[in-house]
């Protein structure tokens, strides 16, 4: 990797993680809305609005390459799985007003990265990324120590997001034409779900388009 492309990795990396920050913020607004509710117009949203991107730079025969080759397909059914996951409990973590167990998730999921990342790719580390380790392995432990306990909900959030992270990895497809597929394959579960708790009578969602209606569509972007 040249030094242009680990200047961007990082940077890249500071933005996720400010956004990341922010979240539990953001999803504390959609609190009264159960979970499954939100998963399903996350990823109701984020379809249209990749496809929208997707459209604009006209990269739709990435998605249709993608959509052709079985064995990217098997790997997006796998990974479309495990962010679906960590969206879920993260959605409910914030609900249920675990926010901080849901922080050390994230805490953990690069320990769990540089871990498979060692273990499957063969990657090694330097004494700079070693002592980074270290100290971050350190931090965590002491987060634990204070909670008292070690939660399942920062287990979750670290082990799917780790594992997604890893057969992205591995697969040859671009962001976009892979977030696209992604939540095409859950957007049968999704739609399906909207419309049950709509013939029930207890979908949040409204066209006359109120302020709940307005956070959820906004999940997608």
């Amino acid at each position: 990797m040249n030094p242009t492309e680990t200047r961007l990795g990082f940077a890249f990396g500071v933005m996720a993680y400010s956004l990341w920050g922010i979240f539990p913020l953001f999803f504390n607004l959609l609190a009264s809305v159960p979970a499954t509710e939100v998963l399903s117009h996350r990823i109701i949203w984020t379809f249209l609005f990749v496809t929208f991107i997707l459209f604009l730079r006209g990269w739709q025969r990435r998605v249709i390459s993608t959509l052709t080759n079985p064995q990217l397909l098997k790997g997006l059914f796998a990974s479309s799985f495990l962010v679906s996951c960590n969206w879920l409990v993260f959605i409910w973590a914030v609900g249920h007003a675990r926010v901080v167990e849901s922080s050390l998730g994230y805490f953990l999921t690069p320990l769990v990265s540089v871990l498979l990342a060692r273990v499957f790719l063969r990657e090694s580390l330097n004494t700079g990324q070693l002592l980074a380790i270290v100290l971050a392995a350190t931090g965590v432990l002491w987060l634990i120590v204070k909670i008292g306990y070690l939660p399942w909900v920062s287990l979750v959030l670290a082990v799917t997001f780790g594992l997604y992270g890893l057969v992205r990895k591995r697969l040859d497809v671009d962001t976009v034409s892979g977030l696209t597929v992604e939540t095409a394959l859950l957007l049968p579960w999704a739609l399906g779900y909207w419309f049950y708790l709509h013939s029930l009578g207890e979908s949040t969602f409204s066209l006359e388009m109120e302020n709940s209606s307005l956070l959820l569509i906004s999940t997608g972007i």
